[in-house]
C-alpha cells in the first residue's frame, strides 16, 4: 500500500479503535500544518500519550489490527511496527506532573510544550496533529536528543 493520506487515517483509526489516541508526528505532521509542502513520505510518525509500554508490550492488542513489531527498532522512546506494508513508529509522550515528556534513548529528557497537539486537517478529516510550535522546536533540537549519532567519527587510516 502507499504512504497515502488515506493510509494514515486508516492507521489512525485502527489505532484509535484499540483505545490509543496518537497524534500525527513527523513528515506527515509538517505537510497538516503546512511547514513542509506535499512530499512523498517514507513512513508514518505519531506521538502517542501513555504512561508506559505496558499496553504494546504485555498485552499486545496491536498484532490482531494487523501490526508487526519491528524488534530492532524497539527503544525506551519508540517502537516501530510495520502496518499496512508500512513503517509505523510510535513515540511515548509520557506524562510527569502537569508536563509530558520523552525520555530518549531512556537517558535524555524532552519536555513537550503544551498543547502537545493541534487539530489539524488531512484528506478533508479532523485530526490530532502535533502543534507548531512542538514540530518546530523538535525538528530544530532533534540533533540534540541523541549527540552521539551524530558525531564524526575519524576515518580509519588503513
Amino acid at each position: 500500500m502507499d504512504n497515502s493520506a488515506t493510509t494514515v487515517l486508516s492507521i489512525l483509526d485502527k489505532l484509535a479503535g484499540a483505545g490509543f489516541a496518537a497524534c500525527l508526528f513527523g513528515g506527515w505532521a509538517e505537510e497538516v500544518l503546512k511547514l513542509t509542502g506535499p512530499r512523498k513520505h517514507s513512513d508514518i510518525d505519531l506521538l502517542l500519550v501513555a504512561p508506559s509500554w505496558e499496553m504494546l508490550v504485555h498485552h499486545n492488542p496491536l498484532s490482531g489490527l494487523g501490526f508487526t513489531e519491528i524488534p530492532a527498532k524497539r527503544f525506551p522512546h519508540k517502537r516501530a511496527y510495520i502496518c499496512l506494508d508500512l513503517m509505523v513508529e510510535l513515540f511515548l509522550v509520557k506524562p510527569n506532573g502537569d508536563r509530558l515528556e520523552t525520555l530518549f534513548w531512556g537517558d535524555v529528557p524532552y519536555v513537550w510544550s503544551s498543547p502537545l497537539c493541534c487539530e489539524g486537517t488531512l484528506a478533508s478529516t479532523a485530526i490530532q496533529c502535533t502543534s507548531i510550535e512542538n514540530m518546530v522546536r523538535f525538528r530544530a533540537e532533534h540533533y540534540s536528543l541523541q549527540p552521539w549519532r551524530w558525531e564524526t567519527f575519524p576515518q580509519d587510516p588503513h
